[in-house]
């Protein structure tokens, strides 16, 4: 008697696929953690390269098997990459300045600059919910600006309030960078191949880290046994097998759902950034980064009205599904990212 394998039910199969983003998300959590104790041995640009290029090799076995694919994905691929180096860049580097915690809460704002930058530059309608949202943003970086200026100087050992501010900004900022690339993938979504599309995004942004490293004279990297972990960590792990833990498990969930999972990952740093590197935030702050969760949750969450007005348009073939942390074509997160 040969043994059969039952497909999983629908229930059971949504719950598996709950159970991969909620733990894609926790290793996007820890990036910050890891990020930060690789600063030590690598600049921002050295960092960048080695871990995309880790997660290229990981990629290129699957992606290099069909020429053709390659192809179509090569030009989309490149400019959602080019986007894709500036919001990483900016994040690590707010990594120098400020605390991980301030640095994931920052970056969650790309939940609130999708919407944002699709009203200003696709000429969207802008929902209740996007408004809601930026209420609760603006006055969750009030509350983390305000709690980080109260601090004694200087703040957070090395740290100071007036460079937290400057990390702050520059996590913002990675923000619209990352946003910026969600709407570009949303263009593209459906015309490249998904797999394809990720493989050249990551080769993009290892290829412009390492001309900026070269060009802006970073001196070489003087990696530790420890730093090497890391980096292994974040270009294998957390890149690369995050990149397939979302495909994987967004295929197999609602879009409602995984939004609100991709909304713990600021909590997520921020309590591993208190349990491992000892970084406590006030209560000020405290109350600033669930402001900024929730605006995370509530832009995330897409609006059943528009859902029943439109249907969306025919799947493409399985391994051209529309990348993205949030469903409806959008990217995956930096490992926001990060």
């Amino acid at each position: 008697m040969v043994p059969t394998t039952k497909p999983l039910s629908s229930g059971r199969r949504e719950s598996f696929g709950v159970l991969i983003l909620l733990g894609t998300t926790v290793v996007w959590g820890t990036t910050f953690l890891v990020m930060a104790k690789a600063l030590t041995s690598f600049t921002v640009g050295w960092l960048m390269a080695v871990r995309f290029a880790l997660a290229a090799l990981c990629l290129a076995p699957f992606a290099l098997r069909q020429p053709s694919r390659l192809r179509r994905a090569l030009w989309p691929g490149t400019l959602i990459g080019v986007l894709a180096f500036v919001g990483f860049t900016l994040q690590v580097d707010s990594l120098r300045y400020t605390t991980q915690a301030h640095c994931a809460f920052g970056t969650s704002l790309i939940t609130v600059f999708v919407p944002l930058l699709g009203a200003l530059v696709l000429g969207r309608r802008l929902l209740p919910s996007t408004w809601l949202a930026l209420v609760c943003a603006l006055l969750g970086m009030a509350g983390l600006v305000g709690g980080e200026l109260l601090l004694p100087v200087p703040a957070a050992g090395a740290l100071t309030p007036q460079g937290m501010l400057v990390g702050d900004l520059l996590a913002v900022a990675s923000a619209l960078g990352f946003a910026a690339q969600i709407l570009l993938i949303e263009r593209v979504a459906g015309r490249a191949p998904l797999l394809e599309l990720v493989f050249v995004q990551v080769v993009c942004v290892c290829l412009l880290s390492l001309v900026t490293a070269l060009a802006s004279g970073e001196p070489w990297p003087t990696p530790t046994p420890s730093s090497l972990w890391s980096m292994a960590y974040l270009g294998v792990i957390a890149t690369a097998g995050c990149l397939l833990g979302q495909m994987f498990g967004q295929a197999r969930t609602s879009a409602t759902r995984a939004a609100f999972i991709y909304a713990l990952e600021p909590t997520f740093a921020a309590s591993l950034a208190w349990a491992f590197d000892g970084e406590a935030l006030g209560a000020v702050e405290l109350c600033g980064g669930a402001l900024l969760t929730l605006a995370a949750a509530v832009a995330e969450r897409p609006s059943p009205r528009l859902g029943r007005a439109k249907k969306p348009p025919p799947a493409p073939p399985p391994a051209a599904h529309p990348p993205g942390a949030h469903d409806g074509g959008q990217a995956p997160r930096p490992p926001a990212d990060g």
